[in-house]
């Protein structure tokens, strides 16, 4: 008998990155993302590569850091008015 799962759809999932005890990263781009609260129990579809960790790291480190400076200025001036 089949098993049957309530997965529901997690939208707007830009990369999902899956690290391995072997120093490499199962990388999918615009992934499609289904949760089951009830059976716990998540499914990843999509194109998906190998890349060393050292690259993805790389990569998560400049996305952040590029975030982080487009929302700088606006952290700045909220902690400037909370001090005053």
């Amino acid at each position: 008998m089949p098993f049957i799962v309530d997965a529901k759809k997690i939208p707007d999932i830009q990369e999902i990155n899956i690290f391995k005890d072997d120093n490499t990263v199962i990388h999918c781009k615009k992934p499609t993302l289904e949760y089951s609260m009830k059976e716990k129990v998540s499914f990843v579809t999509g194109v998906s590569e190998n890349k060393s960790n050292i690259i993805i790291i790389n990569h998560i480190q400049y996305t952040f850091a590029k975030q982080f400076n487009r929302h700088k200025g606006l952290i700045t001036r909220n902690y400037e008015t909370t001090r005053t």
